[in-house]
Parts: C-alpha cells; structure tokens; sequence
C-alpha cells in the first residue's frame, strides 16, 4: 500500500516533576506548543496523559511525523519512548484535532498496558465525538 499519511504511536513515561497543578500547567503548555507546530506542519493526532505516563498518536506526512517523533525522543520531559506502531494510512483518524487531549486518571493500568492493547484503546477515542481543539 502506498500511502501519503503515516500514523506513529507511542509510549513513554512522564519526567515532569511537581504538584499535581504544576504538572497539569505543564502539559498545558505542552499541548499548546504542541498544537501550533503541528498546525503548521498539517499534524493531527492526540496526546493522552495519566499521573506518570503519555501516549500519543500521530499523523501526517511521513516526513512531518518523524520530526516531531524525533523530537519527542529527545525531549527531556519523556523517558523510555517506546513506538508501539507506525503505519503508512490512505486516511486521518484524528482529522480536526492538531492535538487531542485526553486525561486518564480512569486509566491507572496505563503503564502496564501492553502495546497491541493499548493502540486499539486509543485507537477507538478517534472515533468518540470530541471539539476540535
């Protein structure tokens, strides 16, 4: 199949440090930065965090996903980046949302979620309604 999208996923743990309200402040940081770059690199895709863990998916070009991956793994704020999977897609999932986010605290298990397991689950939130943000 040749397609003009990729689709990565990952996994990594949080190395963001403080109260629990620093650390919220600190993904919402993230998340805006997040959101711009991505706009401006025609990205979508949607970051989910629990207390200690990310798990993103990304799409777009080939050529855009693996820069922002890359930068994700040299990001000081992940540790043990883990890709879970990365496919080429004739179609976005995630069309809409430069970033989608989604706090689990209902998601404790996250860290000891295998990856094929925890790629459906995230996979099923693209198809959950959701503002485009």
């Amino acid at each position: 199949m040749s397609a003009a999208l990729r689709r990565l996923c990952y996994f990594s743990q949080s190395l963001i440090e403080g109260s629990a309200e620093a650390k919220a402040q600190e993904i919402e940081r993230l998340l805006a930065v997040a959101r711009r770059v991505n706009a401006e690199m025609s990205v979508t895709g949607m970051l989910m965090t629990s207390e200690d863990c990310f798990a993103q998916i990304l799409e777009g070009t080939p050529e855009a996903v693996g820069e922002i991956y890359g930068r994700i793994r040299q990001d000081g704020r992940h540790a043990g980046v883990t890709l879970l999977r990365d496919d080429p897609v004739a179609d976005r999932a995630f069309a809409g949302w430069a970033m989608r986010s989604v706090h689990s605290l209902s998601w404790p298990q996250l860290a000891a979620m295998r990856p094929q397991p925890l790629y459906e689950r995230l996979n099923a939130l693209a198809t959950e309604p959701a503002a485009p943000q």
